[in-house]
């Protein structure tokens, strides 16, 4: 049970972006590498809060941070899809593509302005740990868990149970039909998307970055690990997305804890998805076709 707890707090980050990006893939039909981006974006704007009213303010800072946070996050999605979303009509393998090198750009806007040294939260008052079945974990990773696992709920449960969730599916399925023979207003479930999973990122990169601090790469790693965890489930499957990716950091805790060195935690769980792509290219949990 502790480990699985650990599992969870660890994969907090991880499990948003797999989210996210599992949203995005299955309703827009493209791979938007750029989501690590709005984790940054998102981590940054909470640490100017903190550090600018300073650790007086606390409590009261936060849900200004938390605001700040998701506004940037928004507001970095919304300017990622304004410059992808003219690619996606060349295909996804464009967009794909695009959003790299606009990663890159993004990033070195913000190694330019911030500096590679780690911003400190010095706003927010250090935490002790509380031991809880067999683990420590500080309130503010398990506030993380709590928003994240709420996050997913409330996907799930609005993906089968709301008029938006069937809109956002059938636009997944075929956004020409979902607009022409069925009237929806693809475009702004397309924007509807980039803003809500950007603003879930930005406060999840806050809520990371309080506890680790926050430089120009923050995010990048995890959302990788997000981008495989989404092949891995296979388009339409934003819930199996974000499972795994929290599957695939317990994958690489264990390795540590049976005597694998440190650096393999990254390494081991993109080696094990890549095995087990190979077993089943089509997806691992997409339904076998048959052929005729």
């Amino acid at each position: 049970m502790g480990f699985l707890l650990d599992v969870g707090v660890a994969g907090t980050l991880v499990a948003a972006l797999g989210l996210a990006c599992g949203l995005v893939y299955g309703v827009l039909g493209v791979m938007d590498l750029t989501l690590g981006v709005r984790v940054t974006v998102g981590a940054y704007a909470g640490w100017w809060v903190c550090n600018a009213l300073g650790p007086e303010a606390y409590p009261l800072n936060m849900p200004l941070a938390w605001l700040l946070a998701a506004v940037a996050g928004a507001a970095s999605g919304a300017g990622a899809w304004v410059m992808l979303r003219p690619l996606a009509s060349a295909g996804p393998l464009v967009v794909l593509v695009g959003s790299l090198g606009l990663q890159e750009a993004a990033q070195a806007v913000l190694l330019i302005q911030f500096g590679s040294s780690p911003r400190v939260f010095s706003g927010y008052p250090s935490e002790e740990g509380i031991d809880i079945v067999g683990t420590t974990a500080t309130p503010l990773d398990l506030v993380a868990l709590a928003v994240t696992s709420a996050a997913v709920l409330l996907v799930a449960v609005g993906l089968r149970r709301t008029r938006v969730g069937t809109m956002l599916i059938a636009t997944g399925q075929d956004p020409a039909y979902a607009q022409a023979g069925l009237g929806l207003p693809v475009r702004r479930l397309e924007w509807a998307v980039m803003l809500s999973t950007g603003a879930l990122l930005g406060v999840a990169g806050f809520l990371y970055g309080v506890g680790r601090g926050v430089a120009p790469e923050t995010g990048s790693r995890e959302a990788l690990l997000a981008f495989v965890a989404t092949v891995s489930a296979g388009k339409r499957r934003p819930i199996l997305s974000a499972v795994t990716a929290t599957a695939l950091i317990g994958a690489g805790m264990l390795a540590i804890r049976s005597a694998l060195p440190s650096s393999t935690e990254p390494i081991v769980p993109l080696v094990l998805v890549l095995i087990a792509l190979l077993i089943r290219p089509e997806g691992l949990f997409a339904k076998p076709t048959r052929s005729v």
